[in-house]
């Protein structure tokens, strides 16, 4: 962010992973925008991280729900 003369408040990190992009992105103290990877998780890996990740990204949807005034959705 230095090199290109960003700041913070005008960053964010787009990412498919909770326990790197995500967590990079917090450390750094920029916006984190979360996406789901295309295609979905295909390889044996990729299916446990997102079977550990599925509470935590439900937990997060339910307090986003929550700011906004929404009724939070299951899953």
């Amino acid at each position: 962010m230095a090199r290109s003369g960003a700041d913070r408040a005008h960053t964010a990190m787009l990412g498919d992973k909770l326990l790197t992009d995500m967590l990079a992105a917090n450390r750094c103290g920029v916006l984190a925008l979360m996406v789901e990877p295309l295609g979905g998780a295909v390889t044996p890996w990729q299916k446990v991280l997102h079977a550990l990740q599925a509470p935590f990204k439900a937990v997060c949807r339910r307090r986003v729900e929550k700011s906004r005034g929404k009724k939070p959705t299951n899953g």
